[in-house]
């Protein structure tokens, strides 16, 4: 099957998220009354590098405020990436081809219909998957396995990052 073909078949999500109204702006006008569920999928890279530069000209437009302190422009350059990153994939649960009936326009709706809270939680279920089904993510060894076991007896080392990698573990082995 050519690649254009395979681009307009219907396929699933492969990440589902059910945001609570709580996800939502107050002030966005399409808050859901109740929880909605919306697809994550994977993005290309020219998609990822749109994010970035998107990333970037909120930044450089935050530094033309002389008062803008560097930490402010810097916070506002990785927000402004992670909200581009999500709404470009954001998608439909059964459809990967379509927006979240939700929010019509992700890409540019995401930061006035979201909460700046659930747009770090879509973006870290998006690292998820992309750890899930990157052919660059490698699966661990059996070995590692026991290795782990015996790290996880004193966890006080533990990275935010790795905690919730883990959880994320804990997740899949116990659904």
């Amino acid at each position: 099957m050519r690649a254009s073909a395979l681009a307009k078949c219907k396929r699933p999500a492969p990440r589902v998220v059910v945001l609570e109204p709580s996800a939502f702006a107050d002030t966005y006008g399409g808050k859901p009354a109740e929880s909605v569920a919306v697809g994550l999928r994977t993005i290309s890279d020219s998609e990822e590098q749109e994010a970035r530069r998107f990333g970037d000209e909120a930044a450089e437009a935050l530094q033309l405020d002389r008062q803008a302190s560097q930490l402010a422009v810097i916070d506002e350059r990785n927000d402004a990436t992670m909200a581009a990153l999500v709404g470009a994939a954001l998608c439909s649960p059964n459809d990967v081809t379509r927006d979240p009936e939700v929010l019509e326009l992700p890409r540019a709706m995401v930061r006035v219909a979201l909460t700046s809270r659930a747009v770090r939680h879509l973006y870290e279920e998006l690292e998820l998957l992309a750890a899930d089904v990157s052919p660059a993510s490698r699966e661990a060894t059996d070995d590692e396995l026991l290795d782990l076991s015996d790290l996880l007896t004193e966890p006080t080392g533990l990275t935010r990052r790795a905690r919730r990698l883990l959880a994320a573990a804990l997740d899949e082995l116990t659904d």
